[in-house]
């Protein structure tokens, strides 16, 4: 992969180059393809500049985003949209269970890990579908990603782990600027589905 540089309709400078990346799997749908996703998404978000965002496939940007990640990111290293319907990731492994994210048996692994470690009910969930953060000096990346990573490839689903991966490393749920906002409805991104 080789970022392109040109100039960009999302609200920077004139002067400021930016650097695009597309990264994609040749088998999206698979389940490799699925971990490798969320191997780029947590792992190695784009560097280069003073923030990146990463964006699902089934979400765009509707507005300059430049402007808005600044302000997401004054003075926080990650801003994510809460989750529209949970605040809880166990009420989530229920819902990716029912609507076949996941199946039955990794539901139960997902569940006794968070259960054996003494995860509380209700710490928080972000939808991960937008994830905004700085790409230096970022301890959040450093420190969470690593572990947030090593969940997800127990069980892919990344949003039932990073609250997990937070509370393991004594990160607060207030370390991400949450957008109280709907990521499915709100005035900066559209989003469709990508998948039935």
């Amino acid at each position: 992969m080789t970022p392109g540089y040109d100039a960009d309709p999302l609200g920077f400078a004139p002067e400021e180059k930016v650097a695009r990346h597309l990264r994609m799997h040749p088998d999206r749908a698979s389940k490799s393809g699925t971990l490798w996703n969320r191997n780029q998404k947590i792992m190695f978000p784009p560097g280069g500049a003073r923030w990146s965002i990463y964006c699902d496939g089934s979400i765009s940007p509707k507005v300059k985003v430049a402007p808005l990640a600044d302000k997401w990111l004054a003075d926080s290293n990650v801003a994510m949209f809460k989750h529209p319907h949970r605040t809880c990731a166990y009420l989530e492994i229920d819902a990716c269970v029912t609507r076949n994210k996941i199946t039955p048996t990794e539901g139960e692994l997902a569940r006794k890990t968070l259960s054996a470690a003494g995860f509380p009910k209700d710490f928080g969930l972000w939808a991960c579908g937008m994830i905004a953060r700085r790409t230096n000096n970022n301890s959040f990346q450093e420190m969470v990603a690593p572990v947030w990573w090593g969940m997800v490839e127990q069980v892919a689903r990344d949003q039932i782990w990073l609250p997990f991966a937070m509370w393991k490393l004594c990160y607060s749920a207030s370390s991400i600027h949450t957008i109280d906002e709907d990521i499915f409805d709100n005035p900066y991104f559209t989003f469709k589905p990508h998948r039935a």
